[in-house]
């Protein structure tokens, strides 16, 4: 038995094959090709694929092609398993390159500044609170201080999620370019929220002149409100930093230097015709025995 692995756009001759792999799997003595669908393959990788197989299966005729399901033979599918490489499931850890690490350390700040963000949004709590009403009282000025206050700390912690985004686009790691998207959509919109100003809330009428009247019913949904928004931000950032830590390893920036002079020589030597060389294509091998049928 051959095994064939499909690569962008064409069948690789392989010794190993993974849950994420569509694969070939050539019995020349059977004229059969049975074509194995990994566990993992993604849909797109299916449909590419099978374009790829209808091609072969025009040129090849003699060669039936069946899907390995439940009535394959078992001596097949044993055959197959014994290929199947599931150690690429272990987590294999890359190296914690500067992106990483400026992005991990941005969102440790970051996270001590929304707490302290929120601190200050809850300031709101602390307002004296009206003797036998349920609300609470607020200057005029200290109210417009309060969201003069909170829209520059929502600012800068959303000019920092912004930075912290391009970071995070340069590692490339989709989560961590969705967690930096999250923080600077939301903080943006909380922005817009505060820009309401007095109308935040519905103050409640016959407070003194230069004085508010909130209800503590509002100011409690206020509270929640942040609190979600906090929570929506807090959970892709935890997880991130999770994942960073838990799946890259730390590299000295000489090290990561050499790595970077290394890549750039390989991208410049190792040519497309030097890639293709060192495999070697189904179709070829198909043709190879076809002639030998012929001749023989």
């Amino acid at each position: 038995m051959k095994l064939y692995v499909f690569e962008t756009d064409k069948w690789m001759e392989s010794d190993v094959i993974y849950p994420h792999d569509i694969a070939l799997c050539l019995v020349p003595e059977k004229k059969k090709i049975y074509v194995w669908d990994g566990p993992r393959a993604t849909s797109e990788k299916k449909t590419q694929a099978h374009e790829i197989l209808d091609d072969v299966a025009g040129k090849y005729p003699l060669y039936s092609i069946i899907p390995v399901d439940g009535d394959t033979p078992p001596s097949i599918t044993d055959c197959i398993n014994t290929y199947v490489n599931t150690s690429f499931e272990e987590v294999e850890k890359i190296d914690r390159d500067p992106q990483y690490v400026v992005f991990f350390y941005m969102m440790l700040g970051l996270i001590v500044g929304l707490i302290v963000g929120y601190i200050m949004i809850l300031r709101i709590i602390g307002w004296n609170k009206v003797p036998g009403q349920p609300l609470l009282i607020i200057s005029t000025t200290g109210f417009a201080n309060w969201v003069t206050q909170n829209i520059i700390v929502l600012i800068i912690l959303a000019s920092l999620f912004f930075v912290s985004l391009i970071f995070a686009s340069l590692t490339q790691k989709i989560f961590l370019i969705i967690t930096a998207s999250v923080g600077v959509i939301v903080l943006t919109g909380t922005i817009f929220y505060f820009y309401l100003g007095i109308y935040l809330f519905d103050f409640k009428p016959g407070s003194p002149i230069g004085y508010y009247y909130l209800s503590i019913g509002a100011v409690v949904g206020f509270f929640f409100l942040n609190l979600l928004a906090l929570l929506v931000i807090f959970t892709p950032m935890v997880i991130s930093l999770w994942a960073i830590y838990t799946t890259t390893t730390p590299i000295s920036w000489a090290d990561w230097k050499e790595k970077r002079k290394k890549k750039a020589v390989v991208m410049k030597k190792f040519s497309v015709l030097d890639r293709e060389s060192k495999f070697t294509e189904l179709e070829q091998d198909l043709e190879n025995e076809t002639s030998e049928e012929q001749e023989s």
